[in-house]
């Protein structure tokens, strides 16, 4: 039984779908679905994550020959509590709710398998403050979205589209400064040079 067997052994008898399993181990519901059809394998930070999460054996999920049989149900009474973080998932076509567990070191295990996606997000988010302090005042609330999505494309999106207005503020200010644009500029000057150079 391979990696992406017990994946699915485990999403079905917790009754997970893909999306709620990418949400818990903090991928993309593409992620699993490429595990579960064996076209890829997990990193192995993801595989001790889902140990955690499932808590089964970091060894269950590397060895092929441990089938669903080993250890069974045993394994969840053996994950330790103090490291357990509760994850409430509301199951809206039932309305109950279900309670799964995530370790609480797994933020940080997060942020160390995407730490250069994050690192480029901060950097491209602060950009532009780095000429004009004040604009940090805009730019601090879009890096701090930057930490939080890391994995959802609409608020990347969300997050460059801001990134990119403020880098293009910038620029503007810049030549305006440089050009002595709008600056005690009368209209009539303006008319002529745009005139002049056309008569």
């Amino acid at each position: 039984m391979d990696i992406g067997d017990k994946i699915i052994y485990l999403r079905t008898k917790e009754k997970l779908s893909q999306a709620k399993l990418a949400d818990i181990i903090f991928v993309s519901r593409q992620a699993i679905s490429r595990w579960e059809n064996g076209h890829t394998h997990p990193e192995l930070e993801t595989v001790k994550l889902l140990s955690k999460t499932f808590g089964y054996p970091l060894e269950w999920f590397l060895t092929e020959e441990y089938g669903t049989d080993y250890l069974g149900d045993q394994m969840q009474d053996n994950v330790p509590a103090v490291n357990k973080l509760k994850v409430h998932i509301e199951n809206t076509s039932v309305k109950s709710k279900r309670k799964y567990t995530l370790p609480a070191k797994d933020a940080v295990s997060h942020l160390k398998l995407n730490k250069w996606m994050a690192v480029n997000y901060l950097l491209i988010a602060l950009f532009p403050g780095f000429f004009f302090p004040k604009l940090l005042i805009l730019t601090i609330p879009v890096a701090l979205l930057a930490l939080y999505t890391t994995t959802n494309r609409l608020l990347i999106g969300v997050l460059l589209s801001l990134t990119t207005v403020l880098t293009l503020l910038e620029l503007l200010s810049l030549l305006t400064l440089y050009f002595n644009w709008f600056v005690q500029t009368d209209i009539q000057e303006v008319v002529n040079l745009i005139l002049i150079p056309i008569l």
